[in-house]
Protein backbone atom coordinates (compact mmCIF):
# COMPACT_ATOMS: atom_id res chain seq x y z
CA UNK A 1 0.00 0.00 0.00
CA UNK A 2 1.19 3.47 -0.48
CA UNK A 3 1.37 5.92 1.88
CA UNK A 4 0.34 9.66 1.67
CA UNK A 5 2.57 12.07 -0.26
CA UNK A 6 0.47 15.25 0.24
CA UNK A 7 -2.48 16.29 2.19
CA UNK A 8 -3.90 19.45 0.70
CA UNK A 9 -6.17 21.62 2.82
CA UNK A 10 -8.09 24.53 1.49
CA UNK A 11 -10.92 25.76 2.83
CA UNK A 12 -13.44 23.22 3.12
CA UNK A 13 -11.40 20.80 1.07
CA UNK A 14 -9.17 18.23 1.82
CA UNK A 15 -7.18 16.09 -0.82
CA UNK A 16 -4.94 13.04 -0.02
CA UNK A 17 -2.52 12.04 -2.44
CA UNK A 18 -0.70 8.98 -2.59
CA UNK A 19 2.78 8.44 -2.94
CA UNK A 20 3.73 6.53 -7.17
CA UNK A 21 6.11 3.92 -6.76
CA UNK A 22 9.37 4.82 -8.19
CA UNK A 23 13.01 3.84 -8.05
CA UNK A 24 14.78 6.50 -6.12
CA UNK A 25 17.70 7.90 -7.58
CA UNK A 26 18.31 11.50 -5.64
CA UNK A 27 15.72 13.34 -3.54
CA UNK A 28 17.48 16.15 -4.42
CA UNK A 29 15.30 19.30 -5.07
CA UNK A 30 11.94 17.03 -4.41
CA UNK A 31 10.09 19.22 -2.38
CA UNK A 32 11.57 22.62 -4.31
CA UNK A 33 9.87 20.97 -7.42
CA UNK A 34 6.60 20.00 -5.43
CA UNK A 35 6.17 23.32 -4.35
CA UNK A 36 6.87 25.29 -7.70
CA UNK A 37 4.84 23.02 -9.17
CA UNK A 38 2.03 23.26 -7.04
CA UNK A 39 2.00 26.66 -7.39
CA UNK A 40 2.14 26.69 -10.88
CA UNK A 41 -0.29 24.26 -10.90
CA UNK A 42 -2.56 26.35 -8.75
CA UNK A 43 -2.53 28.89 -11.39
CA UNK A 44 -3.64 26.48 -14.27
CA UNK A 45 -6.69 24.69 -12.25
CA UNK A 46 -9.22 25.08 -9.60
CA UNK A 47 -9.22 21.29 -9.19
CA UNK A 48 -7.16 20.47 -5.96
CA UNK A 49 -7.35 17.37 -6.92
CA UNK A 50 -5.97 17.81 -9.91
CA UNK A 51 -3.56 19.97 -8.77
CA UNK A 52 -1.90 17.97 -5.83
CA UNK A 53 -1.67 14.79 -8.21
CA UNK A 54 0.22 17.35 -10.90
CA UNK A 55 2.40 18.53 -7.99
CA UNK A 56 2.80 15.28 -6.48
CA UNK A 57 3.74 13.67 -10.01
CA UNK A 58 6.19 16.46 -10.46
CA UNK A 59 8.22 15.88 -7.05
CA UNK A 60 8.06 11.94 -7.31
CA UNK A 61 9.00 12.44 -11.19
CA UNK A 62 12.19 14.64 -9.47
CA UNK A 63 13.64 11.75 -7.94
CA UNK A 64 14.31 9.05 -10.53
CA UNK A 65 16.89 11.42 -11.92
CA UNK A 66 20.00 12.17 -10.68
CA UNK A 67 21.15 15.71 -9.74
CA UNK A 68 19.62 19.24 -8.47
CA UNK A 69 18.14 19.42 -12.05
CA UNK A 70 16.11 16.42 -12.34
CA UNK A 71 13.16 18.42 -11.15
CA UNK A 72 13.23 20.72 -14.50
CA UNK A 73 10.69 19.68 -16.73
CA UNK A 74 8.25 20.21 -19.11
CA UNK A 75 4.28 20.14 -18.01
CA UNK A 76 4.30 17.45 -21.16
CA UNK A 77 7.14 15.87 -19.27
CA UNK A 78 5.09 15.48 -15.70
CA UNK A 79 2.00 14.70 -17.84
CA UNK A 80 3.77 11.45 -19.84
CA UNK A 81 5.13 10.32 -16.53
CA UNK A 82 1.76 10.26 -14.71
CA UNK A 83 0.38 8.57 -17.94
CA UNK A 84 2.64 5.74 -17.44
CA UNK A 85 1.91 5.60 -14.34
CA UNK A 86 -1.72 5.21 -14.75
CA UNK A 87 -2.52 7.99 -13.03
CA UNK A 88 -5.14 9.77 -15.44
CA UNK A 89 -6.58 8.76 -18.82
CA UNK A 90 -9.25 11.92 -19.39
CA UNK A 91 -8.45 15.17 -19.83
CA UNK A 92 -8.55 16.69 -16.62
CA UNK A 93 -5.16 17.58 -17.26
CA UNK A 94 -5.73 18.88 -20.57
CA UNK A 95 -5.17 22.92 -18.69
CA UNK A 96 -1.25 22.27 -17.95
CA UNK A 97 -0.77 21.54 -21.82
CA UNK A 98 -0.17 24.14 -24.31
Amino acid sequence: MRKTAALCIQKNQQVSVPGISVDVVDVTGAGDTFCSSFVYALNKSDNLAVVANFANAAGDRTVTVMGPWGGVSSSEEILDFMKQKGLFSGNEYNCFLG
